[in-house]
């Protein structure tokens, strides 16, 4: 059956069932998205494989940055700045094999594609850290800000009620809220 990638733990137990079942990382990696549905984008390293990265998107921003015998995965050019401007887009469905000293680009289907590397005009002093050593650290300490942001749009202070957007449904038909997503965060 399908895997649906709502959580993307999943992919790594699908991966790691084809490679115990002794296919090679990037069979199985090709196999995997033959199966995989949603969005997602993703980096997966192989144990016995530390020379080669795993990346795929669907639905979600990936993009690897190529450097001078190296290679970087990123969501944007943004992320890639402080690294390389040479940037290298996937585009929906594709994944790649990443090496050092180079890329491999797979469409979904598993055909060899060509993705040219762009060169990108954001520089590393044009990306904003703040004071913060790293961008997950400024994103942790956003996080009031964001919040706070999102609830003010849809939270109504003087009615104290949550007032959603226009739904193409009645919200009262609805029988069950599943909520799911919380692999990473869970473990982070």
């Amino acid at each position: 059956s399908d895997v649906c990638s709502s959580d993307l733990e999943t992919i790594a137990h699908l991966l790691t069932h084809l490679l115990d079942k002794g296919l090679d990382a990037e069979t199985a990696m090709g196999e995997a998205m033959k199966r995989l549905d949603g969005a997602f984008a993703f980096c997966a390293l192989i144990k016995d494989r530390p020379d080669l990265l795993l990346v795929a998107r669907q639905g979600s921003a990936l993009a690897i940055g190529l450097g001078d015998g190296e290679s970087y995965i990123g969501s944007d050019a943004i992320g890639l700045a402080p690294l390389t401007r040479k940037i290298v887009y996937l585009e929906e469905g594709d994944w790649a094999a990443v090496r050092r000293d180079g890329i491999t680009v797979r469409d979904r289907k598993g055909k060899v594609v060509d993705r040219p590397a762009k060169i990108t005009e954001v520089t590393d002093e044009e990306v904003g850290k703040g004071n913060h050593a790293h961008f997950m650290e400024k994103e942790i300490h956003e996080q009031p800000e964001v919040i706070g942001d999102t609830l003010g749009y849809y939270y109504n202070p003087v009615r104290r009620r949550i007032v959603l957007p226009p739904l193409p449904f009645r919200i009262n038909d609805v029988p069950r809220i599943t909520i799911i997503a919380a692999g990473t965060s869970f473990y982070s």
